[in-house]
């Protein structure tokens, strides 16, 4: 007979993964959402994350006033 092994949600597992990797956890300057600002080694910038794991410029409500005009 197997064991079940209990995980905590997948909402709380993003959260702590998110904690470990993000330089900064702090409110959205704009729409006050929790964000996570995690560095890329590989595009050398800073992304911003929700507790869900997406990045916040794709569900911010205010992602183009961020947008910087070329």
């Amino acid at each position: 007979m197997a064991t079940e092994i209990k995980l905590p949600p997948i909402e709380d597992r993003m959260k702590a993964l998110l904690g470990l990797v993000a330089k900064e956890i702090r409110p959205c300057i704009r729409c006050g959402a929790t964000i996570y600002i995690v560095y890329h080694n590989k595009t050398h910038r800073d992304s911003p994350y929700t507790d869900d794991g997406v990045n916040h410029f794709l569900n911010c409500p205010h992602a183009a006033e961020f947008r910087k005009s070329k």
